[in-house]
This record gives C-alpha cells, sequence and structure tokens, in this order.
C-alpha cells in the first residue's frame, strides 16, 4: 500500500496529461486509505492475546499525536521561511484538531509577537487560560506575551504564578530572571 501511495504521489506532479494524473490521484487515494486499517490489523495479529487492546490504542494514539503535530511541525517549517501566512493557517490547524495543544498555541503567539500583534497574543493566552487557569505553561506563555510589550510587573507576576504552580520547573525562574 506505501508502495502504491508513492507511486500515485509522484506520477500526479510528474505526469504530463489529466489521463495519467486522476489514475494516479485515485491510486493514490487508494493506498493511503489502506494504511491505516492494515496497521490496525498487523498490530493486532502481532500482540499478545491479553494485550490487544493496549497495542491498539497504543497504535492510535500515535496516529492522533501524528494528526496534530505534522501541521504544528509544517507551520515551523513555513514560518522558519517567513511565510507568516501559512504558519498561522497550519497552527490554527493544529489547535482546531487539539484545542489545548500548548506547543500550537505558543507557536502563534511567537507568530503574534513576531509580528507585533500583541492584543492578539495576549487574547489568545486568556482565551486558553480561561479553560485551564493553573497550567504553569500558559502562565510562562502570558509572561513572555506581557514581557515583549513592556509590561514587566505583570510579566513577573505571572512567571511568579506559574512557579507556583509548577516550582520545580527551570523554565519560570529563567523567564523571570530574563526581565532584569
Amino acid at each position: 500500500a506505501m508502495a502504491l501511495e508513492a507511486i500515485g504521489t509522484l506520477a500526479v506532479p510528474l505526469a504530463p496529461a489529466m489521463a495519467v494524473q486522476v489514475p494516479a490521484a485515485l491510486l493514490c487515494g487508494v493506498a493511503l486509505g489502506f494504511n491505516q486499517p492494515l496497521s490496525m490489523a498487523i498490530v493486532a495479529d502481532h500482540a499478545p492475546a491479553g494485550q490487544r487492546s493496549s497495542a491498539l490504542a497504543m497504535r492510535l494514539a500515535g496516529n492522533r499525536v501524528s494528526l496534530v503535530a505534522s501541521p504544528l511541525l509544517l507551520g515551523l517549517v513555513f514560518a522558519q521561511q517567513s511565510k507568516n501566512a501559512e504558519a498561522r493557517a497550519e497552527f490554527e490547524k493544529s489547535l482546531r484538531l487539539a484545542p489545548d495543544f500548548l506547543p500550537a498555541a505558543q507557536a502563534l503567539v511567537n507568530l503574534d509577537l513576531v509580528e507585533k500583534q500583541y492584543g492578539a497574543a495576549v487574547q489568545r493566552v486568556h482565551q486558553m487560560m480561561a479553560k485551564n487557569p493553573n497550567q504553569a505553561g500558559l502562565q510562562l506563555l502570558l509572561g513572555k506575551t506581557l514581557a515583549a510589550q513592556g509590561a514587566t510587573n505583570q510579566a513577573e507576576a505571572a512567571f511568579a504564578k506559574a512557579i507556583t504552580l509548577q516550582p520545580d520547573s527551570q523554565a519560570g525562574y529563567l523567564m523571570q530572571a530574563q526581565l532584569y
């Protein structure tokens, strides 16, 4: 199935005529549709009888992680190339798939800060904090956003709250130290 997918994927852009591109795209789609059920069947066949459900759950969890992480990684590539609109679209896609995915939120806030859209950055963090008020990572993100605006006292308070929520993490201490 993966070989058919590779052939179809290569044939679509390289084919000179629509008569070749359409069957190649169809082949690619069919091959893509086989991969997940095929891998699930392989996992079920190779897992010990008492551990099949755990093995299948791990396989599905891995699939979910890749679905959420793929747009994030593509967005990071776009951001590195200064294609901010494309990067923003990919980060937002990642957040639509997993609304509490902190790395995607961080990437969007970083993009807001690069574009000097401080209000949008703070609003985005506050929206996420409304759902998860005691998440240290969001407090750090808020502090970073406030520090970028020059609101040192508010940033310091956010870093202090992050330290209170997660005292064993060095990130809050380091970010607070960078204020001075």
